[in-house]
C-alpha cells in the first residue's frame, strides 16, 4: 500500500497495524535469539541484549499500543458499516 496512491485517511489503518505488529515481531525474533544462546546471549559478548532493549525502546516511540489497538478494530468496524449501507 503506497501512502500517495490510496490516500493519508485510506492508509492510517495499515500504518497503526505495522505500528504495533513490527516492533512486537522484532523484540519477539529478539527474545528467540536470546533464548537460543541461553546466559551467554545477555552477555557483553553478543549485541543481543542491547539490541533487544532497543526495539523494545521502539515499541515506546510511536506511543502506547494500547491506543492503536483501539483504534484499529474501531475503524475497521466503520469502514465495515460504510459498506453495509450499499
Amino acid at each position: 500500500m503506497d501512502v500517495k496512491t490510496v490516500g493519508s485517511k485510506e492508509a492510517r489503518k495499515a500504518i497503526a497495524m505495522v505500528k504495533v505488529a513490527a516492533p512486537l515481531m522484532a523484540q519477539k525474533v529478539m527474545d528467540l535469539a536470546i533464548q537460543a544462546h541461553g546466559a551467554v546471549g545477555l552477555s557483553h559478548q553478543f549485541p543481543l541484549a542491547s539490541w533487544y532493549a532497543r526495539t523494545r525502546t521502539v515499541r515506546f516511540m510511536d506511543g502506547p499500543d494500547e491506543v492503536s489497538l483501539i483504534y484499529i478494530p474501531k475503524h475497521l468496524c466503520l469502514s465495515l458499516n460504510r459498506w453495509a449501507e450499499f
